[in-house]
């Protein structure tokens, strides 16, 4: 049975990175649902969010992979439905003929803020789950959306305020029981 997995780590970003998790994602029978490298203040390193719908023994699989990947380390594997997901979108929108006081309405509805007018337009951003902003973006389209920019979903896993460890992180052997006798993982 297949659900949905996020991937938490520092990666120092090499050039092959992306060519190695993706041929790893594959490999092991994931798909890359979504997927962000942000900088940390320190060097080199980037904060990888990855999220996959995979199997247990699958997700398994590439979490032993990843974890022997140079360049990968402080490795956290977490069920999805754990975490906060946002998406932020800037619109450039048609306001014309009293479109905008229309426009602008619609905007606070979902919590958007006007960045920018002109004389026939108005640039909106909105952020929130991916399902609040593609009804936003839908909402929109009756008054001509003139461009658009989205970042797509980033991820974060859920922290706790008394002794700010990630919540219930999955680890590799607790993966293994998930996905039962199929996958055999070395200990680590």
């Amino acid at each position: 049975m297949s659900g949905m997995y996020q991937f938490n780590a520092l990666v120092e970003n090499n050039n092959g990175l992306l060519n190695d998790l993706m041929a790893l994602a594959s490999a092991s029978d994931c798909r890359v649902c979504h997927f962000n490298l942000a900088p940390v203040q320190e060097g080199n390193l980037e904060f990888l969010t990855m999220v996959v719908k995979a199997s247990a023994g699958s997700t398994a699989r590439m979490a032993r992979q990843m974890d022997r990947l140079e360049g990968v380390s402080t490795l956290a594997v977490a069920e999805q439905e754990k975490g906060w997901d946002r998406e932020l979108v800037l619109l450039k929108v048609a306001a014309r003929q009293g479109g905008y006081s229309s426009v602008v309405q619609l905007a606070s509805v979902f919590g958007a803020t006007v960045l920018s007018e002109g004389p026939d337009w108005v640039v909106l951003m909105a952020s929130g789950p991916r399902d609040r902003v593609d009804a936003f973006v839908h909402n929109l389209k009756p008054y001509g959306i003139l461009e658009m920019g989205r970042t797509g979903q980033v991820t974060m896993a859920p922290f706790n305020s008394e002794n700010q460890e990630q919540i219930r992180p999955l680890g590799l052997n607790e993966l293994v029981s998930q996905a039962g006798d199929a996958v055999h993982l070395a200990e680590m």
